[in-house]
């Protein structure tokens, strides 16, 4: 009988009524790729709850794409005031793509909206940071179309100058014509690494010259450089462009005893040209 007993209770605590009941396993973590695969299928009932989901977790919220993705989202969802707060959000993650925001068919909604463009605004901004940055527009005063002549013989024509942006205002290019034969380029630009600008020139003669350490001062941007003798020897100099309200005087100097005196080797004063007569 005790036998029996015992067997008994073994058979009941193997069932299932007796038995540890197992945990029941834990749902899988939300993914952007599920998101994804649920917006791309047009359930936006369930996509947006995931999105919702996966940007809570602390290795997704600083995402720039996966704001971006759920500002699709909302939008296709014609809720757009979470659409606005989620393309805030991926802009201020770093979300740059401006042109795809005013391509992608899922924004639609969004881009009918006044916000859209402050956000697009924001977007372009840091996209091109030269466009607000104070110290990339220092330069900007010899911008233009220029007679170039001797500052001490203003009847004479030394040349032509043509200052133009490039690289959405990160860069400015000089396109310089020579009355004589000779003709030249420079590329100009600020570094925020150093804050400091500088310049390359490359002219037709093979003459080669970098302008650094470049600071805009007292209506006035001056360079440094190092300049070479036809023996090879070097000179120290500086290239001085003065911002005179219409005009720039640009004045190259050099020094042979560390400073102490300057020698100018040229100096030349830009007189702005009508539209349209750049030889």
């Amino acid at each position: 009988m005790k036998l029996t007993c015992f067997i008994l209770l073994l058979f009941l605590l193997a069932t299932p009524a007796f038995s540890q009941r197992k945990k029941s396993s834990p749902k899988p973590k939300p993914t952007i790729a599920h998101a994804d695969s649920l917006f791309l299928a047009g359930n936006l009932k369930d996509a947006i709850p995931v999105f919702d989901a996966v940007l809570k977790d602390p290795s997704i919220t600083k995402d720039a794409r996966a704001w971006f993705r759920s500002a699709r989202a909302y939008s296709s969802a014609n809720d757009l005031n979470k659409s606005v707060i989620s393309l805030d959000s991926a802009i201020t993650k770093g979300f740059v793509n401006y042109k795809l925001m005013d391509s992608d068919a899922a924004l639609a909604n969004l881009r009918k909206d006044s916000r859209y463009e402050a956000l697009r605004e924001r977007a372009l901004n840091f996209a091109y940071p030269c466009r607000t940055l104070p110290e990339a527009k220092q330069f900007d005063f010899w911008l233009g179309e220029w007679d170039v002549h001797p500052t001490a013989n203003m009847s004479a024509l030394a040349g032509y100058n043509k200052i133009t942006r490039a690289a959405e205002g990160c860069l400015i290019v000089e396109s310089w014509t020579s009355a004589g034969p000779h003709s030249g380029m420079s590329l100009n630009y600020y570094d925020p690494a150093t804050r400091l600008w500088n310049q390359k020139w490359v002219g037709s003669g093979q003459d080669i010259q970098e302008f650094t350490d470049g600071v805009y001062a007292d209506n006035m941007m001056r360079f440094k450089f190092v300049g070479r003798n036809p023996d090879g020897t070097t000179f120290q100099g500086r290239l001085t462009f003065t911002n005179m309200n219409g005009k720039v005087r640009q004045h190259s100097e050099r020094t042979n005893d560390n400073g102490s005196t300057w020698q100018t080797i040229y100096d030349f004063t830009y007189v702005r040209k009508a539209a349209g007569e750049m030889p």
